[in-house]
């Protein structure tokens, strides 16, 4: 969670900023209807790197079929 990174990044049509603990996030409520039209691009922290590939694998798919991941070595 980054809030300067946040008030930074602008909105748009192709761009939906969401603030908050991905793992908490309801993302049915964000991404609405699975068809399939969203991308993942994110650079995941090493310590919750599992958790988070698991949720992506399991819930996110149906939305966002194309992943771009990069994991932190620390």
């Amino acid at each position: 969670m980054d809030p300067k990174l946040v008030q930074k990044l602008k909105p748009s049509q192709r761009l939906v900023v969401v603030e908050g603990d991905f793992l908490q996030v309801d993302l049915s409520n964000v991404l609405g209807p699975a068809d399939g039209s969203w991308k993942v691009v994110a650079n995941l922290p090493y310590c919750v790197t599992t958790p988070i590939l698991e949720k992506l694998l399991s819930q996110v798919q149906p939305w966002a079929p194309e992943m771009w991941l990069m994991m932190q070595h620390e």
